[in-house]
């Protein structure tokens, strides 16, 4: 079978298209994803995106496009920080209560699985 495509008998199956417009360009856009994986969220990567470098053609970079180019390339989402279980079982505090009393009112600045505040000794005192 390999020699059989190496001789070209499956050239005819094969694609030969024009590259699509809404394609990735690795040398600007995957330098700068791989620059802001780590420190933002998917859903801010796509905003920051967008504004650099689609603003004119039209192109829009969602929040599902960036985590399959995240995949893709081969890089982390992960973000230093506590997750909510461990701040949880840090302080003692209910996770409802910090749901309520930091999330919602957006007191933490960020989704509760991907950062917490350095200062959550601070944050506790204010919302117990």
């Amino acid at each position: 079978m390999r020699a059989a495509w190496q001789a070209g008998k499956f050239d005819h199956r094969q694609r030969r298209c024009p590259p699509r417009p809404d394609a990735w360009d690795s040398e600007t856009e995957g330098q700068r994803l791989a620059e802001l994986v780590g420190h933002h969220t998917p859903k801010e990567i796509a905003a920051l995106l967008n504004r650099e470098y689609h603003q004119l053609d039209g192109i829009q970079r969602t929040e599902t496009a960036v985590v399959v180019q995240i995949k893709r390339r081969g890089l982390s989402r992960w973000m230093a920080g506590y997750r909510l279980h461990e701040v949880e079982l840090i302080f003692h505090f209910d996770h409802r209560a910090m749901h309520r009393n930091w999330l919602e009112p957006n007191l933490a600045g960020a989704h509760p699985h991907l950062q917490w505040p350095r200062d959550c000794t601070r944050q506790l005192r204010l919302h117990r």
